[in-house]
């Protein structure tokens, strides 16, 4: 993959809004999703670019961002958009690239576009929400409305093995966490048009940040929620939260799943990139 300035990444890219919003709008894992897709992207002649499951994030002004010469769509489903904050809709609304960017309301199992629309597709952290064989319909209609050429980019969470749960202390709602064997059934081998171009798993070693970071969040919700009197623990949590990109570089180490040293490790996600043929 091609390597990404880092005036470009997303890091950076958030920070344009402040140093507040930044820390608000980012997610551990996010960054390194994010990244590695991004790293994907970069340089290839992308002119239309859909997202898929975008409510709540600034991705599709990103990707705007990222490409200069793109048109960006962003869809997601009416119930998650009407949801989204509105903090979400402030920043996007200064993001500079809206022009550029249109998001509305749409069922990623039956795409509302014609065959071969855009140069590149994105689904980041979304396919492990979508119950029943939701996911496998979403890649078929996803490789559908790409361009021969074109570059399909997942990610979801992975664990040592597959499961699903309506709710968890991570995940409000419902998720399905993949392994090696699930990942391919439903996702990689639906794509029978597709070739894999790249895996990359991503996961921590030793040190859990991971609690650490959803404990933070957790905190500076309540410590927002009591008001003035709390604002040097507010300041701290802000800070700190801050500090997540920093994070996600030390303790979420990124590696190749057919690498012989990495078989023993189970990794937190991994991102897929598949080209259509």
């Amino acid at each position: 993959m091609a390597s990404l300035a880092r005036s470009k990444s997303y890091a950076r890219f958030l920070r344009r809004f402040g140093l507040k919003h930044a820390a608000w709008l980012g997610d551990y894992c996010r960054f390194r999703e994010v990244g590695l897709i991004a790293e994907a992207l970069v340089g290839r002649p992308v002119r239309g670019l859909l997202d898929v499951g975008c409510a709540g994030t600034l991705f599709p002004h990103y990707a705007a961002f990222l490409l200069p010469d793109a048109r960006v769509v962003g869809i997601d489903s009416e119930a998650n958009l009407a949801l989204a904050p509105e903090r979400i809709l402030g920043v996007a609304a200064r993001a500079g690239e809206n022009e550029r960017v249109r998001i509305f309301a749409a069922d990623a199992r039956s795409l509302p576009f014609p065959d071969a629309a855009f140069e590149a597709v994105t689904a980041i952290s979304v396919l492990e929400h979508i119950r029943g064989d939701g996911d496998r319909a979403a890649v078929r209609e996803m490789l559908r409305v790409l361009r021969p050429g074109g570059l399909l980019a997942l990610s979801v969470p992975m664990a040592a093995r597959a499961e699903e749960h309506e709710g968890d202390p991570s995940c409000p709602y419902f998720i399905r966490r993949y392994d090696d064997r699930t990942l391919a059934e439903r996702l990689i081998d639906p794509a029978a048009d597709a070739r894999l171009i790249v895996r990359r798993d991503f996961g921590e070693r030793r040190f859990p940040y991971s609690h650490i970071y959803m404990k933070l969040r957790a905190a500076q919700e309540r410590w927002l929620a009591r008001g003035a009197a709390w604002k040097p623990l507010r300041y701290g949590a802000w800070a700190a939260l801050a500090a997540t990109p920093l994070a996600a570089r030390l303790f979420l180490r990124v590696w190749d799943p057919a690498d012989p040293a990495a078989r023993r490790r189970v990794p937190g996600g991994t991102v897929v990139i598949l080209e259509k043929r």
